[in-house]
């Protein structure tokens, strides 16, 4: 049975005080867009790609939570270390859905966040429907009028689960931590169809700033595959001079690691090809990065 709406998180190590507010706050936002016509079965579903399990009576608290909201709520131990598109093509697998919601673990839903993406969502031309993330807003272009947007963040988008069984979801073996979400935003939009920002769609990510300036904190592991994916996204997407760039940036020694592992995907022959029509769609700017900034 395909369920109208799975909303759909990878955890890893996650603070259970921040999981109940997250799933207590989607179960707010389900509130009111049932009453604004949202209808069908909604499921919600925690993948857990942590070393250990989550215990009993939170899981219990959880699924009270989702029992009283008028949602199923689901775990899944993985047992494993999926990183974050295994684990969502995992998910999407087991509770197929018309759309699938992917968040982050530590995403509050605004009260109206769900009614607005899900209206916005009617138009059958939109692939995927981000919402705005807040305090730390995501600086990528959009278009003002209509939201058309170069890709959707994997922290918190409605994406259209026809198109997911379609493209086979997200690119596992490329991508581990980041750039999954990119990769399948455009993916969906070489086949035609939009992805749009919904600034009246408001989502509270817990991002942190550093004490001494005012750039987010960035750890170790995010540095790692934040630098991977640029140079796979390059690869699978980009020109010659693209590559290039990511080259020259990836030099410092401080990259010595992500070098080392881009030498040993080319050894086990773990390199994406490039995408017949990549450049309807791709877009870089002159520093790598994806799509266009406002600021």
């Amino acid at each position: 049975m395909v369920s109208t709406l799975c909303a759909q998180t990878v955890i890893f190590g996650d603070d259970e005080t921040s999981l109940f507010n997250s799933v207590q706050s989607f179960s707010g936002a389900l509130q009111i867009a049932r009453r604004a016509g949202l209808e069908g079965t909604v499921v919600f579903a925690h993948g857990d790609a942590s070393p250990t399990a989550l215990n009993s009576k939170t899981i219990d608290l959880l699924t009270s939570v989702g029992h009283n909201g008028g949602f199923d709520y689901h775990y899944t131990f993985f047992d494993c270390n999926t990183g974050s598109a295994r684990g969502q093509n995992l998910l999407a697998a087991a509770w197929p859905s018309t759309w699938h919601f992917v968040t982050n673990p530590n995403v509050v839903f605004g009260g109206t966040s769900l009614m607005h993406l899900w209206q916005r969502s009617e138009d059958a031309t939109i692939g995927i429907a981000e919402a705005r993330q807040l305090p730390l807003e995501l600086a990528k272009f959009y278009n003002n009028q209509t939201g058309d947007t170069s890709w959707g963040s994997g922290a918190c988008s409605f994406i259209r689960g026809r198109l997911w069984r379609e493209i086979a979801g997200y690119d596992e073996r490329t991508f581990f931590l980041h750039g999954d979400d990119v990769d399948m935003s455009w993916r969906i939009r070489l086949r035609g169809y939009r992805v749009v920002h919904v600034p009246q769609a408001r989502i509270f990510h817990d991002k942190r700033l550093s004490n001494t300036d005012v750039s987010p904190i960035v750890p170790d592991h995010e540095r790692f595959y934040s630098a991977l994916c640029s140079y796979m996204m390059a690869l699978k997407w980009g020109t010659d001079s693209q590559l290039a760039i990511v080259n020259r940036h990836l030099s410092g020694p401080e990259y010595d690691d992500v070098r080392i592992e881009i030498a040993r995907r080319f050894d086990a022959g773990e390199i994406p090809t490039r995408v017949l029509g990549a450049e309807m769609v791709a877009q870089f700017d002159e520093r790598g990065n994806y799509g266009l900034w406002r600021f």
